[in-house]
């Protein structure tokens, strides 16, 4: 019906790299979801620590900012 439209073939050495590949894609993304993940609490609790150490704020449009992201 397509004309001889054959899928490429792909040899084993060929298919190992790819599925290199897509795992450390995978892996790549549970790591850095994990350190979203850990990293948020962390640095609102920075945030906090800042703002209630320092005396007066020189910016508090950022930090409203920051704190309407945490």
């Amino acid at each position: 019906m397509f004309g001889g439209f054959a899928p490429p073939t792909f040899t084993k050495e060929e298919i190992e790299q790819h599925e290199a590949e897509a795992m450390f894609t995978v892996r790549s993304f549970l790591a850095t979801a994990v350190a979203l993940y850990i990293g948020m609490p962390t640095s609102s609790l920075c945030v906090k620590m800042l703002v209630a150490n320092t005396g007066p704020v020189l910016a508090p449009f950022a930090v409203d900012a920051v704190s309407g992201l945490l």
